[in-house]
């Protein structure tokens, strides 16, 4: 297993994350921006009460709660009250506390407000089906890159203990590396070119995404969870 509290090992992770993320922005592409899929009762729905792409997203969580991925303490589902859930958490070597975040709104938010960006209008009822199953996994990586910002702050907090004396601006500030950041969007631009998928687009993701990941680490390190 890779260990995540050292950072060289985490950075590799998060990179392969970011080509996943990349990638299947550009399956998205394919599709058109299909607005019934995200509204209820528009699109193959279960219960009215709920979109196709909200019920997707839940039943890919329910799925890989079967399969134990919540088990481990890098892997956190977005959704709220799965019906099957069992996370004893035995697996958890790292011992990384959860951080109370709402993730959710964010980042369905972020991600539906951008398709307008790289998706052409209209509804296309062939394509709800892949749609929703493609916004599922988009969403769930986004949430696991973002959410890896606790094994970050981890590692920098074992480098640097005095950040646990840190607030706000200042914390931020400690925590910030350029150099680092210019590098994870230059690499977006170099993937997206790879795929053929809107460069500024990725540019746009991946400076939102290091800001949300960042957000991560100061709720970890602000709440003290360094010391658990």
């Amino acid at each position: 297993m890779t260990n995540l509290l050292k950072l060289n090992d985490l950075r590799i992770k998060l990179d392969q994350l970011a080509e996943k993320i990349i990638s299947k922005l550009k399956d998205r592409s394919r599709y058109k921006l299909n607005p019934n899929v995200y509204t209820p009762g528009k699109a193959r729905v279960i219960k009215n009460k709920i979109s196709l792409f909200e019920y997707a997203l839940k039943a890919k969580e329910e799925y890989y709660a079967k399969l134990g991925r919540y088990d481990f303490p890098d892997q956190e589902p977005i959704t709220k009250n799965l019906s099957y859930l069992n996370i004893n958490k035995k697996l958890n070597k790292y011992r990384i506390p959860k951080v109370k975040l709402n993730l959710y709104g964010k980042i369905i938010g972020f991600y539906i407000n951008s398709l307008k960006k790289f998706c052409k209008k209209g509804n296309d009822s062939w394509t709800y089906g892949e749609t929703a199953d493609c916004d599922a996994e988009i969403i769930e990586t986004l949430h696991e890159r973002i959410n890896l910002g606790k094994f970050v702050a981890k590692s920098k907090l074992k480098k640097n203990p005095l950040l646990i004396n840190l607030k706000g601006k200042k914390l931020e500030k400690a925590l910030r590396n350029m150099k680092r950041e210019k590098e994870v969007v230059l690499n977006a631009r170099k993937m997206a070119k790879k795929y053929d998928f809107n460069e500024k687009v990725a540019e746009k993701y991946f400076k939102w995404i290091i800001q949300e990941t960042l957000n991560v680490e100061i709720a970890y390190i602000g709440g003290k969870n360094g010391n658990i």
